[in-house]
């Protein structure tokens, strides 16, 4: 009988714990991308200074390659099968690149992270925190 009610008190523990757990983890990997992005964005500034161009080109291409991305923004960002990378240079004048990180595998969470040139902050749509 007592093995009985300590199983009963750890399964609420457990279904109580559980969804704090998965909401903290996604949280975590909102900043994640947040930073990813911010780095982003500082890459692209630089290898606009240094070539005149924004990567990828030619305007208007989209990147996805995580190694052809940490090569040509001298980047080590590591993929983890948790992001899909999308980097889309601008069209037309002024327009400069739009970077996206869309959530691959969140069950429930399912969401993209954003920012171009002109963004100090990443900006969230879908299932957003």
């Amino acid at each position: 009988m007592e093995l009985i009610a300590v199983l009963v008190i750890i399964s609420i523990m457990v279904a109580i714990s559980t969804p704090q757990y998965f909401r903290a983890r996604e949280r975590s990997m909102d900043k994640q991308a947040q930073t990813i992005l911010e780095l982003i964005r500082a890459s692209e500034r630089q290898f606009h200074v240094e070539t005149g161009v924004n990567y990828p080109q030619p305007s208007g291409a989209s990147a996805t390659n995580i190694d052809a991305i940490n090569g040509n923004l001298s980047l080590d960002l590591v993929d983890d099968g948790r992001w899909l990378y999308n980097i889309t240079s601008g069209v037309g004048s002024g327009a400069s690149f739009v970077a996206n990180l869309t959530r691959v595998g969140g069950w429930g969470y399912e969401r993209s992270w954003w920012i171009n040139g002109t963004m100090y902050n990443a900006s969230c749509s879908g299932n957003c925190p």
